[in-house]
């Protein structure tokens, strides 16, 4: 039976008009609704579904912290190598952030507090 969450789906196809701050917000109050209500299945999905949408549109923002998501639901699940892999990618998307942000901005984005989260669990901390 599929779970009242996914009735909505979130379109992979952009246009122009599409909001990307709003876009991630959903994805996020969506993963956090099913995973409170135990739907870990349909957060998983959501945020497949997020995912698309933000490779459709090249938004690393959003990309990196989809996989930061996947990552956590994964090691929670006992998934220890999926959520490796999630954290590599949402670490990948990070540096290439980084890389390409101004020099006096660069610094701020990577003290942001989730940007730390995911470093430092990539570097073996918790």
């Amino acid at each position: 039976m599929q779970s009242l969450l996914l009735r909505g789906t979130i379109h992979a196809t952009p246009s122009p008009a599409f909001d990307r701050a709003r876009a991630l917000a959903l994805a996020e109050q969506a993963n956090t609704l099913a995973r409170a209500l135990g739907e870990i299945e349909s957060a998983i999905e959501l945020l497949h579904q997020a995912r698309g949408v933000a490779e459709a549109m090249q938004a690393r923002r959003m990309l990196w912290q989809i996989f930061a998501a996947l990552s956590e639901i994964e090691n929670t699940r006992g998934n220890p190598r999926e959520a490796e892999k999630f954290l590599a990618q949402a670490r990948a998307i990070i540096s290439f952030i980084a890389d390409h942000t101004p020099e006096d901005l660069r610094e701020s984005f990577l003290n942001l507090p989730n940007v730390k989260t995911i470093n430092v669990k990539f570097q073996g901390g918790k």
